[in-house]
């Protein structure tokens, strides 16, 4: 019994840190959206929702979830095969993104230079990812949290004195990143602490072989990833082309909630991933989804409570958040606000999915929520900007049935 409490109250205490650090970082980062609208304009907006929406497909590619797999790898795998991939990965998607900006938006340079700018600032954040992948290894998600904390707000405010200083978008990116530059230094020696401290000599190698063997093993989580992020941001694509670059401002600034919000649902998902590895590794099954569950139940209890703060309170938000345009779109904001629950839910299934080793099926609802996306688009997005939060609840809801029917077949071929 004494066991059994000493583990619930440590698996509580990494959450609670994980939670605040993901929520604190979550804050900043829509803070840092709600400064360029204000001190900006939605155009201003746009530019820094197609800087991410170019870059955060390639990183989430090449990162391949390897954080993730390494918190829940408990085959005695080093960690030096994981640094050593994610240096190589994150050194192939800088190159990627310098060579998109240049060649597909040489017309626009100073869309090109801001993308190029915030592919850096995400080489930096994909070390990083790494380091924190070691750090919940170790159960150590107080130092997770500590550093989402500091990096977010001390680049938010550096970003905010930039900008209120230069009006330049662009030059305040380039401090923003060097930001994160000094951060990742600073993570680094932190690093180094945490492996003397737990006894361990931290060897630099290149394992050709053993990075191999972990690619192949990630890349169906990597092309997974990558459409997910694509899906994420596939319809400001379609919205620049139908209606402007100022709406797709209004869509990324709105639909923003769910990068900032899903940094909470990331802080839920870093602690309870290795316990439901664990569970499987143990052949628990009956606790393992009597745990998925009651996480479930919970959610949809919460969501209901969300979409009725957005229904009677989304006006008032937007307005305090943003500016008074963005206001007139509050119809918009409760289809997105259902749309990102909706994302949450399969963020959970995909968790348990990753959990019991089903790299290969991810990357199949990654394909199918791509295709509804592109088909409700394509077919109904002339109809009206709105079309565009109906296309994301589609596509989400798609690959919400196929997750539920693909989980119950496992429950059901595993008893």
């Amino acid at each position: 019994m004494a066991q059994k409490e000493a583990t619930l109250s440590s698996f509580l205490q990494r959450f609670v840190w994980m939670l605040s650090g993901n929520l604190g970082y979550a804050i900043s980062q829509w803070l840092l959206l709600s400064v360029i609208a204000k001190l900006g304009n939605s155009q201003d907006v746009g530019t820094f929702s197609i800087a991410l929406g170019v870059t955060a497909p390639i990183y989430m590619f090449t990162n391949m979830q390897l954080r993730y797999i390494y918190s829940a790898d408990f085959s005695g795998r080093k960690f030096s095969d994981y640094l050593s991939s994610r240096i190589i990965q994150t050194g192939v998607a800088f190159f990627a993104v310098v060579i998109i900006a240049l060649l597909l938006f040489s017309d626009r340079r100073y869309l090109a230079f801001a993308i190029i700018i915030i592919g850096l600032s995400k080489a930096f954040e994909s070390i990083n990812d790494i380091i924190y992948g070691y750090y919940q290894h170790k159960r150590r998600n107080d130092l997770v949290s500590k550093s989402l904390l500091v990096r977010g707000w001390i680049s938010l405010f550096i970003f905010f004195l930039a900008f209120l200083t230069t009006k330049s978008l662009n030059t305040s990116l380039i401090v923003y990143t060097s930001s994160w530059a000094v951060c990742l230094l600073a993570e680094y020696f932190s690093f180094l602490s945490v492996q003397k401290e737990s006894n361990e000599r931290f060897v630099f190698l290149f394992k050709r072989e053993n990075i191999i063997e972990l690619l192949k093993l990630a890349l169906p989580l990597g092309v997974f990833s990558g459409i997910n992020s694509l899906n994420t941001t596939l319809p400001r694509y379609y919205i620049e082309a139908s209606f402007g670059l100022s709406l797709v401002g209004i869509f990324s600034a709105i639909s923003y909630l769910k990068i900032a919000s899903g940094y909470v649902v990331d802080a839920c998902s870093n602690v309870l991933l290795p316990e439901f590895g664990q569970l499987f590794k143990e052949r628990a099954m009956d606790k393992f989804f009597k745990l998925l569950n009651h996480i479930v139940l919970a959610f949809l209890c919460l969501s209901f409570f969300i979409i009725l703060l957005v229904i009677v309170m989304g006006e008032k938000i937007l307005t305090l958040i943003y500016t008074a345009e963005y206001a007139m779109y509050v119809d918009f904001f409760v289809l997105i606000t259902i749309s990102i629950l909706l994302s949450y839910l399969n963020r959970i299934y995909n968790m348990v999915l990753t959990a019991l080793k089903f790299f290969n099926f991810q990357l199949t609802l990654g394909l199918i929520e791509l295709v509804s996306l592109n088909l409700f688009l394509l077919i109904f997005i002339h109809k009206g900007f709105i079309y565009s939060a109906f296309a994301l609840i589609f596509a989400e809801s798609m690959r919400l049935l196929v997750s539920f029917w693909h989980l119950r077949k496992i429950k059901t071929d595993l008893k």
